[in-house]
């Protein structure tokens, strides 16, 4: 199993930087999608494809790298919009939105401490970039009442635990990203060894 070092190993893997964060004029963390044309911006044109899939489809494995050299964060991507999806989940980290009329919280802390952190590390001028591999489908014959169908399976969070597995940092206490949570989040819930 090749273990996960570097950013190099990452790319070896085949991630690949899909967005790069910046802050705009008023200090508002935003992201540059890879688009079609192989650049990155925020404007509203077609989003850049990896291995056939757009970066608004499917599921995804990523990383959060700082200036190139340190991976600070490693997640998945499951939601509807895939990984550009994820990525807009964390700008709710923004403190303006941290709490309602009532004074209750409205966003998750995991998107408050990306936000607050990436938005720290573009201040003291570092680069944070993400990136991102898209878990393959993969097709499974499941029975269906009385048919036999072909079903479409992406095992994002055996992609996810895979890359946790593999990680060996050298730059950190236990050898895995600072921000990733110390449990183990990343078992399949479904895993009998968990009970």
């Amino acid at each position: 199993m090749k273990k996960i070092k570097t950013i190099q190993d990452l790319i070896d893997l085949g991630f690949v930087v899909v967005s790069k964060a910046y802050l705009d004029k008023s200090n508002k963390l935003g992201w540059n999608h890879l688009k079609v044309s192989g650049d990155y911006n925020s404007l509203r044109e077609s989003y850049g494809e990896v291995l056939g899939y757009k970066l608004n489809q499917g599921k995804w494995v990523y990383a959060i790298v700082i200036d190139k050299s340190i991976i600070i964060k490693t997640g998945k991507a499951e939601c509807k919009n895939g990984i550009q999806g994820r990525l807009g989940s964390y700008l709710a980290g923004n403190p303006a939105y941290d709490n309602n009329d009532d004074g209750k919280p409205t966003n998750a802390s995991t998107n408050r401490k990306i936000y607050r952190g990436v938005s720290k590390f573009l201040k003291e001028g570092k680069s944070v970039d993400i990136y991102a591999f898209p878990v393959p489908v993969e097709y499974e014959e499941k029975k269906i009442w009385d048919i036999i169908e072909k079903v479409p399976n992406q095992n994002v969070q055996e992609y996810e635990q895979s890359m946790y597995d593999r990680l060996e940092l050298d730059y950190t206490p236990n050898g895995k990203p600072l921000w990733n949570k110390e449990k183990q989040a990343f078992k399949n819930k479904y895993d009998s060894s968990n009970n």
